[in-house]
């Protein structure tokens, strides 16, 4: 939001309530300019046998009225029980096409260099691409849809409705192509701290609760 000089965000989610499938993270945006910003990630996912930590640095530009560009670093750690940990350095860069105010359209490229995984082996970190569109039908309904590519890995088409019935309060759901199809979740707006409470279903294995706080300062 280029609004808001800084926003910090932290997250954490249970997959089927189930104690060794937690994922969760913290985000940091600065402004540093109108047009110039800088972030910071943490991120964690994975069981016993496979875990995923990752640290991000990013910084983005707002090129024009239409135009925007980022470019992130990342350190992937990755544990694996056969392998055993392994550290990387992945790029991620994406663009953002603001065609009007109701209109965005956003595509991003992680891991574009296909980088392995162990120096011992061929496998390879995934590399995906990613293109997003954003449309505001009216003040109170925004609509948003992605689709994921990646190379070897299974399509991933998401499909998302955001309901604004007042000031303050959200609804969102949301449908994918994958393990856990339906999703739904609201916001809480008081002053400057948004309250998300989201969770994911899947028809046999159940709910996947997450929660999150933001918090904005201009």
């Amino acid at each position: 939001n280029e609004n808001k000089s800084t926003t910090i965000g932290i997250s954490v989610s249970n997959k089927f309530f189930l104690p060794g499938l937690k994922q969760g993270g913290l985000g940091i945006t600065y402004h540093i300019t109108h047009s110039d910003a800088i972030g910071f990630a943490i991120q964690f996912d994975g069981t016993v046998n496979l875990k995923q930590n990752s640290v991000g640095l990013a910084y983005s530009k707002k090129i024009n009225e239409k135009f925007n560009a980022g470019l992130s670093l990342i350190y992937l750690n990755t544990f694996e029980q056969t392998i055993g940990s392994k550290n990387n350095f992945l790029p991620k860069a994406g663009i953002c096409f603001k065609p009007s105010r109701a209109f965005l359209i956003g595509i991003t490229v992680y891991n574009p260099f296909a980088v392995r995984l162990s120096t011992f082996s061929n496998e390879r970190i995934p590399t995906y691409i990613t293109a997003g569109i954003f449309y505001k039908l009216s003040r109170q309904v925004k609509l948003f849809a992605e689709y994921r590519l990646g190379l070897n890995e299974v399509r991933n088409l998401k499909l998302g409705i955001c309901y604004e019935p007042k000031s303050g309060f959200i609804i969102y759901a949301g449908y994918q192509n994958s393990n856990t199809p339906i999703s739904f979740g609201f916001t809480f707006k008081a002053r400057n701290i948004n309250i998300n409470l989201a969770t994911q279903y899947h028809q046999i294995l159940g709910f996947s609760p997450a929660v999150g706080l933001d918090w904005e300062k201009e």
